[in-house]
């Protein structure tokens, strides 16, 4: 099942955003934007985050930017910030999508599957097996069956 990190302040667009996705069968956390998003986010590992960009604590530009010190996890910008130059500078900051409120959950829903098919998100402390060959990202190994690689 895969998991996805709902970064949102508002407690009603979360848990509609929740109920959405948990039927179309992911696993969903909720962290509220404070001070142990980033935390949560490392500690949880999601393979997508949805993530608010007015939070009361932080800038959600930059848990966007810390987000990304970690890898490619994929984001989607969910927020009321919808001008052209407020989505060009998430885009450009590294979101792989931007979606304006108010919005269709059931658009949410797709747009999420639509990244996640789009998207192979590999953190640093992953292990990938694709038939007999094994990646090693934490220890920086790789493997053909039982021949590792130079």
């Amino acid at each position: 099942m895969k998991r996805v990190l709902v970064i949102e302040d508002e407690m009603p667009i979360a848990r509609l955003v929740q109920v959405y996705l948990e039927r179309a069968g992911y696993e969903v956390h909720w962290n509220p934007g404070d001070a142990n998003t980033v935390h949560t986010f490392v500690r949880w590992k999601p393979e997508l985050v949805l993530l608010d960009l007015m939070l009361p604590d932080q800038d959600g530009l930059d848990i966007l930017e810390r987000i990304r010190q970690y890898g490619s996890c994929p984001v989607i910008i969910l927020t009321a910030k919808g001008s052209v130059p407020d989505k060009l500078q998430g885009l450009t900051l590294g979101a792989d999508d931007y979606i304006a409120k108010p919005f269709d959950p059931e658009e949410v829903v797709a747009r999420v599957q639509a990244v996640l098919r789009r998207s192979i998100y590999i953190s640093e402390a992953d292990t990938i097996r694709l038939g007999s060959l094994t990646i090693d990202f934490s220890a920086q190994l790789a493997s053909l069956g039982k021949n590792p690689f130079p």
